[in-house]
């Protein structure tokens, strides 16, 4: 049986400011904009005695504690930890599925003959985060990943908690089903309606021939998962490669006039073109996101293919802002964003070559082969050892989509 553990660290945007600034030690801390109508992104342990959390507005949050220490967010920074975090989990497997910017599933199976116990790798690894970065993690550990991952919710901060086949039935089951990643609110709300509440109620739901496709698609795969019977539940991919690169901003004032929001875009498109650039990727999607002043709108995505890859400013900025201006209802603004997904490193773009560069190629790749044979070691040009560097470089692997914009409760 396999050994999954699910590694996340404890309110990290806010544990990265702390890891930077010693000074911050004790200190009830929050990460938000220090504006009029700032939401509170994620609240140290601290503050949460305090009765702050995330999604609190921060002026309410300030009444609750006049010493509250307010941090705007940083990505690089937590990019920085990120990178660092998972850089140090690979000494211990190479089999890590990155989850999110904080939050990792390892496959230990392997790995576990060096030690004890799954208790005693747990807290190896917990000690070697909080030493070397000054992180605090909890660690949920089990034969699937649905169960290390609500195990390590159930102790923060700094907590272990292993769930096997003989406890399973105790520990988990008896939770709601809010506690089930993957179960959003909507699929709450659907299950609540046939009196599912708990963890139970799922796996011991008698589905019948009355149900919705729906419903029995989503029973039939959560209880698969919360019994231990989805195989595909215990494989780790250890494919990390950027999915997307964007920006978002929520404004602090509406915006209404045109140049206003023409300036936001091409200001956007250049910090993304550059990250773009940073990483040698490409991409052929753009996006943009709007979100009107209206608080009864929710946020409304709409995209573009091109025929060609780009990292280009200027063409990020003008399909953009077409799309805007397609779909804008002349409304005031909240928040606006700009995107370009469908990545691609350099070397993976399929690029249309005449036949001299085939064959050239073609020479090429004849004569490094020879020399490899004649001197029995690997022989490679340079382009080969940059597209190699590139693939094996751990920089782009860890986040999974790559937007500058935070999650509440990190």
């Amino acid at each position: 049986m396999k050994v999954i553990l699910h590694v996340d660290i404890n309110s990290f945007f806010a544990s990265c400011h702390m890891a930077e600034d010693k000074t911050l030690e004790n200190k009830p801390v929050v990460v938000a904009p220090n504006k009029l109508r700032s939401i509170i992104v994620t609240a140290n342990y601290v503050a949460r005695k305090y009765n702050i959390k995330a999604g609190d507005p921060l002026f309410l949050a300030k009444e609750k504690c006049d010493s509250l220490v307010v941090i705007k967010s940083d990505f690089s920074l937590y990019v920085k930890y990120a990178e660092k975090f998972f850089n140090l989990l690979k000494k211990y497997t190479n089999l890590i599925e990155i989850a999110s910017i904080d939050e990792c599933f390892m496959d230990v199976t392997t790995t576990l003959k060096n030690y004890n116990s799954v208790k005693e790798l747990c807290a190896i690894i917990q000690k070697d985060v909080l030493t070397e970065l000054q992180l605090p993690v909890s660690i949920g550990a089990s034969f699937n990943k649905t169960f290390a991952k609500i195990a390590s919710d159930l102790k923060k901060p700094l907590g272990i908690t292993i769930i096997n086949e003989h406890n399973y039935q105790q520990v988990i089951w008896p939770l709601s089903i809010h506690s089930v990643s993957g179960l959003g609110k909507k699929s709450c709300n659907k299950l609540n309606t046939l009196e599912i509440f708990t963890i139970n109620d799922l796996v011991q739901y008698e589905l019948t021939s009355n149900e919705s496709l729906t419903v029995f698609n989503l029973i039939t795969k959560f209880k698969a998962k919360l019994t231990g019977n989805d195989l595909k539940d215990t494989i780790i991919s250890s494919d990390n490669s950027i999915k997307s690169i964007g920006n978002e901003e929520t404004f602090e004032k509406d915006f209404i006039l045109y140049e206003d929001i023409n300036n936001f875009f091409k200001k956007i498109s250049n910090h993304i073109s550059l990250r773009l650039k940073n990483r040698v990727v490409v991409g052929n999607v753009i996006y943009f996101t709007i979100k009107y002043a209206d608080q009864n709108t929710k946020k409304i995505t709409r995209q573009i293919k091109l025929k060609d890859y780009t990292s280009d400013a200027n063409v990020i900025y003008k399909n953009a802002i077409n799309l805007f201006e397609k779909y804008w209802n002349n409304k005031a603004i909240r928040l606006l964003g700009v995107g370009v997904s469908n990545l691609l490193n350099k070397f993976e773009q399929k690029e249309q070559i005449s036949l001299n560069e085939i064959m050239s190629n073609n020479k090429i790749k004849n004569i490094t082969t020879k020399i490899s044979k004649i001197t029995n070691s690997k022989v490679i040009t340079g382009d080969r050892f940059l597209e190699e560097k590139y693939i094996n470089d751990q920089q782009n692997k860890y986040i999974e989509a790559d937007k500058v914009k935070v999650k509440k409760g990190r």
